[in-house]
C-alpha cells in the first residue's frame, strides 16, 4: 500500500517553505523558495503576491521531484503564513497593490488619528493588542485615508497564506482566527469581527474575509492551480493559521499553560490558554490559537538574533563565515557567568514587549579595561536571556505556571545561549528537534485534524521530538538574578534619554 502524505507551506518574510510530512509525522523533504521584500522609504516595506505564488509553484515541483512522491499520494495542503500583511485583490482575486507586509510603519503617521478617534485603553480592551502600525486595521485604513481609489475598489483584504490558499482554489476570499486577531479589527473575547471598530474607522466589513477554523476545508486545488504546481485536481485545502499560533503547535504547545520560546532574528515567548493575558500596561499581544478555543498570549522582542549578528560582525569582526554562531560560542564560553559584571541592553531596533518603545536604543554598560572580545560577545547572549526573563516574568506575574519552555528557531543550535537562557530563567530549556520546521509542523497537524487524519492537536505530542535539556544550577541563577535587577534598572535609566515615543 502506498502511503499517504500532507503538504504544508510556510509563507514566510524571506521565502516560501514547502515542507512535506507522512502520516506518522515524519519530515519527508522540506524546500525553500526565496522572495525579495521591496524597501521604499525608511518605513515601507512591500511583497509582490505573483512572487509568492511563484515560490509556491517552484517549490512544490521541486519538492515533488526530490521526493519521489506522487501528487495522487498528497491528502491534502495546508498553510502557515506572516501575519500582519495587508493585500487589496478584486473580486477576480487580482492583486490591487503589493502586499503591505508585517514590518511596514507608512500607517504610523496615521496612528495619533486612529488613538483619538478609538482610545488606546478600548483597543486593547476589544482586540487584546495595542494600538500599532503594524497591524492591518493600521494599514486598512491608510488605504482609505491615502489610496481611496485601492480602497473603493478592493473587493477583500487578504493575508498571505490566504491568498496562496485563493490561488489554490481560485475561489475562496476566506482567512482563520488567529490571522483575524492580529488585524486590530477584530474582537478577541467574541471572536468576530468587532463592528465597534470597524464603525469607528469607517472600515467596510464587506471588505474583511469570512473568518473559519484553521482547521476548515475551503476548497479543492483547481485545474489551473493542478497545472501550475504539479499537484493532482480536486486535493481538499485547509486553511492553516498564523506562523505564531502554528510554531506553538510545533513546539508541542497545545495544552493549558504550555509555553515555548522562537529565537530568531527577533524572539518570543508564547503560551497556550483558554482565555487572553490582558493587563493595564497592555503589555503582551493576545492572539487567536490555531487550536480551537484557545489563544497565544505572547511577549516578543525585537533584536535576539539580530543582536548576535550584529556583535559577532561588529566586535568579532567576521563576515561571511559559515560557522559563525559557533565561533561566538567558543569565545563567549571562555568567560565566567555574568561577563565580570558588563552588562549589555539589546535594543538595536527599538523594543516591543514590554516597553513598546522604538526609541529605545542598546548599550554596554560597566566597561573596564579588563573586559576584552570576549565579555563583550558572552554579554550579549545574556542580555538577550535578560530580556526573555522580562517576558516570562510578565506571563509568571499573571499565574501562568511556567514548568518548562520548549525552544525553536535558528537560535537554538547555540547550546551556550541555551545554558544561560536556563540559569536566567530558572526553568528547564528543552529544544525541539524540528528546529526550523516548527511552522510547517503546525500547520500539517491542522490540515491532519482538518481532514480527519487526526482527532485532535493532541497528535502533536507523538511527533515532537526533543533532542536535549538543558536545567538551571542554582549558583549561576543566584548570580544572573542579581545582575538581572541592575539589567531592569539600567533601561529605567537611559529611557528619558531617549524617549518613550
Amino acid at each position: 500500500m502506498s502511503k499517504s502524505y500532507i503538504i504544508a507551506y510556510d509563507l514566510g518574510t524571506s521565502g516560501c517553505k514547502t515542507a512535506v510530512f507522512d502520516e506518522e509525522g515524519h519530515l519527508r523533504g522540506s524546500v525553500t523558495s526565496r522572495y525579495p521584500t521591496y524597501y521604499k522609504n525608511d518605513d515601507r516595506a512591500e511583497q509582490d503576491p505573483y512572487e509568492w505564488w511563484q515560490a509556491v509553484c517552484n517549490s512544490t515541483r521541486k519538492l515533488l521531484l526530490q521526493s519521489k512522491i506522487g501528487n495522487s499520494q498528497i491528502l491534502c495542503v495546508v498553510f502557515s503564513g506572516q501575519m500582519a500583511g495587508c493585500l487589496p485583490v478584486d473580486s477576480d482575486g487580482k492583486p490591487l497593490h503589493n502586499s503591505i507586509i508585517w514590518a511596514d510603519r507608512r500607517a504610523a503617521v496615521l496612528d495619533s488619528k486612529i488613538q483619538k478617534i478609538l482610545g488606546l485603553k478600548r483597543i486593547y480592551d476589544i482586540t487584546g493588542n495595542r494600538a500599532n502600525p503594524v497591524y492591518t486595521g493600521h494599514k486598512i485604513f491608510w488605504f482609505r485615508e491615502e489610496e481611496p481609489g485601492i480602497y473603493n475598489k478592493t473587493y477583500k483584504f487578504l493575508q498571505a497564506k490566504d491568498y496562496i490558499a485563493l490561488k489554490f482554489t481560485g475561489k475562496q476570499f476566506v482567512t482563520d482566527f488567529s490571522e483575524a486577531s492580529c488585524t486590530n479589527l477584530f474582537n478577541i473575547k467574541e471572536r468576530k469581527w468587532s463592528d465597534e471598530i470597524l464603525d469607528c474607522l469607517n472600515i467596510s466589513k464587506e471588505k474583511l474575509p469570512e473568518i473559519v477554523s484553521s482547521t476548515q476545508i475551503v476548497g479543492e486545488i483547481s485545474e489551473k492551480a493542478a497545472e501550475e504546481t504539479g499537484l493532482k485536481r480536486g486535493t481538499p485545502v485547509v486553511i492553516g493559521g498564523g506562523d505564531g499560533p502554528c510554531a506553538a503547535v510545533g513546539a508541542g504547545v497545545v495544552q493549558e499553560g504550555e509555553a515555548y520560546i522562537y529565537l530568531g532574528s527577533s524572539a518570543w515567548i508564547s503560551s497556550s490558554m483558554s482565555e487572553p493575558l490582558l493587563d493595564e500596561k497592555q503589555q503582551l499581544a493576545n492572539y487567536c490559537h490555531i487550536v480551537p478555543n484557545y489563544y497565544v498570549p505572547t511577549g516578543t522582542m525585537q533584536s535576539a538574533g539580530t543582536s548576535f549578528e550584529w556583535a559577532l560582525r561588529t566586535i568579532g569582526g567576521l563576515r561571511d563565515v559559515d560557522n559563525l554562531y559557533s565561533i561566538m560560542e567558543k569565545k563567549a564560553e571562555s568567560v565566567a557567568p555574568g561577563s565580570n559584571g558588563l552588562i549589555f541592553l539589546p535594543y538595536l531596533l527599538g523594543e516591543r514587549t514590554p516597553y513598546w518603545n522604538p526609541r529605545a536604543k542598546g548599550a554596554f554598560i560597566g566597561l573596564t579595561l579588563q573586559h576584552d572580545e570576549c565579555h563583550l560577545l558572552r554579554s550579549v547572549l545574556e542580555g538577550v536571556a535578560f530580556h526573555l526573563r522580562l517576558i516570562c516574568d510578565i506571563f509568571i506575574n499573571q499565574k501562568v505556571e511556567i514548568e518548562k519552555l520548549v525552544v525553536i528557531g535558528g537560535g537554538a543550535k547555540n547550546d551556550l545561549l541555551l545554558k544561560i537562557l536556563a540559569d536566567v530563567l530558572g526553568i528547564p530549556i528543552h529544544v525541539a528537534a524540528l528546529l526550523e520546521e516548527a511552522n510547517t509542523l503546525g500547520a500539517y497537524a491542522a490540515g491532519g485534524v482538518g481532514i480527519s487524519l487526526f482527532d485532535n492537536f493532541e497528535i502533536v505530542k507523538q511527533f515532537l521530538k526533543i533532542n536535549k535539556a538543558f536545567y538551571p544550577e542554582d549558583k549561576n541563577t543566584s548570580l544572573y538574578s542579581e545582575l538581572y535587577e541592575k539589567f531592569n534598572k539600567f533601561y529605567t535609566a537611559i529611557e528619558p534619554i531617549y524617549g518613550s515615543h
